[in-house]
């Protein structure tokens, strides 16, 4: 063998060898099927059309929200409705994650970044008790409707470029370290803390409640005594204990509001609040209009800060008094029935029954209506009363649940009969 040969040979093996090494470490590279660990490259591969179950699995408690009859629930609240726009931000988070700096991480080390093997469903506790299992990651779980988990994640500690001042756990975070559960040797940061992944079930909550308006009745039973007052018209006074009432001269915004069907924005306040006229009592020991006013504006937007547990029911508790009830009815057709039970702390614990359809006659024509005029105004007037009764059904599915609101909504309502009495005025002379 010449020497032209012999070196020849030498690079063929020197070649062969360096393309074994680079196999071998793109071998060793290789990625789960259930993400990617190559800077830049999506981290998870899911779609969103296809989750139909999330399960946030942290040592505090296990969250399940899953999609039934096109509607997201929570199942730890008895199947009440999740905040759609908080799921769909959580999917699309989880879709858009794609994969920063990726180190290699021991078993041992697992633990200190909170990358720790996560708490079995089953062995997950309540939201109120202690962390069972120091150093455990979150489990984060999409499934499909068959049950087939799509992908999972494990979250771990956020990730700060520089070190947050104060307590780390209340700081938002530039990012987060997270494991792909097939590659447990590997802690993957990506640029998103997220905050969203939470395991509380308050969190997740629909906090929309119910909108009481055009009220034409309102009766509260409270146990040292109540009122009821009603209105014939949207724009009369408010008359008591079923006083007569006589028809005032509608303002022109609340009449011309009431020709089309529904009052606006603007006019629904001024036709809420109407001011003393004829059948209205202004003398000490009638009826305050202002007070009645209030009472049935503070219904307007009765929203939710939580969900009792599913077993108990708005009476039971410590503190088992029942406060009062409220009946209310609109000139839409609709009855409203408020339970307020008992007290905890700053909220009530409420039940609320709604019964009736929406029965509004459709805006009468103007004066040489043109067509596409007329079919703007009955385009208008179906898609008003299609968000209207599909409010209404929203609210009738909250009749089962056990809700929580602030004391503050039902200050203006609860109250003695005397208290909605105009009151004798003190002469400042003596």
């Amino acid at each position: 063998m010449n020497k032209g040969i012999a070196v020849i040979l030498a690079l063929l093996a020197l070649v062969m060898g360096v393309g074994a090494i680079v196999t071998l470490r793109d071998q060793g590279a290789t990625t789960p099927a259930a993400g990617s660990s190559k800077l830049g490259q999506p981290l998870l591969q899911l779609k969103a059309a296809e989750v139909a179950r999330i399960t946030i699995r942290a040592p505090q408690a296990t969250l399940t929200l899953e999609k039934k009859n096109e509607r997201w629930v929570i199942n730890e609240r008895g199947g009440f409705a999740a905040d759609l726009d908080k799921v769909s931000e959580l999917v699309v988070k989880a879709i858009e994650l794609k994969t920063g700096q990726v180190e290699a991480i021991g078993e041992n080390e697992r633990a200190r970044m909170q990358l720790g093997a996560p708490v079995p469903a089953a062995a997950a506790p309540s939201s109120s008790a202690p962390s069972s299992a120091e150093g455990a990651a979150t489990a984060l779980v999409f499934a499909g409707t068959d049950g087939k988990t799509l992908a999972e994640l494990w979250l771990g500690k956020k990730y700060f470029k520089t070190a947050p001042e104060g307590d780390a756990t209340k700081a938002q975070g530039d990012g987060r370290y997270v494991m792909l559960p097939a590659d447990p040797a590997r802690v993957v940061v990506v640029a998103d803390p997220l905050k969203q992944a939470s395991s509380n079930a308050s969190d997740w909550i629909a906090r929309e409640g119910v909108v009481v308006d055009n009220i034409k009745s309102l009766e509260v039973k409270l146990p040292e005594g109540g009122y009821r007052i009603e209105r014939a018209l949207l724009e009369t006074p408010w008359q008591l204990d079923g006083g007569s009432a006589t028809a005032a001269k509608p303002a022109k915004p609340a009449a011309a509001a009431a020709k089309a069907g529904r009052p606006t924005a603007a006019s629904s306040t001024a036709a809420s609040h109407p001011a003393a006229g004829p059948g209205s009592s202004a003398t000490a020991g009638g009826l305050d209009q202002s007070r009645a006013n209030n009472a049935t504006f503070a219904l307007a937007k009765l929203d939710l800060e939580d969900i009792a547990a599913p077993d108990t029911a708005a009476g039971t508790g410590a503190a088992a008094d029942k406060t009062g009830d409220i009946i209310a009815s609109t000139f839409d057709g609709i009855d409203y029935r408020i339970k307020v039970g008992s007290l905890e702390g700053t909220r009530y614990r409420v039940q609320i029954t709604v019964q009736g359809d929406i029965s509004r006659p459709a805006p009468s024509a103007p004066p040489n209506e043109k067509p596409e005029d007329k079919t703007k105004r009955e385009k208008a007037f179906a898609e008003q009363t299609a968000a209207l009764n599909a409010r209404i059904a929203r609210e009738k599915a909250l009749g089962p649940f056990t809700l929580l609101m602030a004391k503050t909504k039902f200050d203006e309502v609860l109250k003695p009969r005397e208290a909605m009495l105009v009151q004798e005025k003190k002469d400042a002379k003596k």
